[in-house]
């Protein structure tokens, strides 16, 4: 096999690995879209958790 052959060979070879890891838990986001929805997760809880302890702190004051 001639060497330029073999280089075609090997690029369309590498066209089929992916960049991100294939495995069962895999759902089509890339590492930053992941994050992202963490981070947002994670504010989320942060503000629920505001939102209790003012309802909380309001309740024992007898505010509102």
């Amino acid at each position: 096999m001639r060497f330029i052959e073999q280089i075609k060979y090997f690029f369309e070879g590498m066209g089929s690995i992916s960049l991100y890891p294939m495995s069962s838990h895999y759902d089509g986001r890339t590492p930053q879209e992941k994050d992202t929805q963490a981070l947002a997760s994670d504010w989320r809880r942060v503000g629920k958790d505001l939102t209790n302890s003012i309802k909380k702190f309001e309740g024992k004051r007898g505010i509102n």
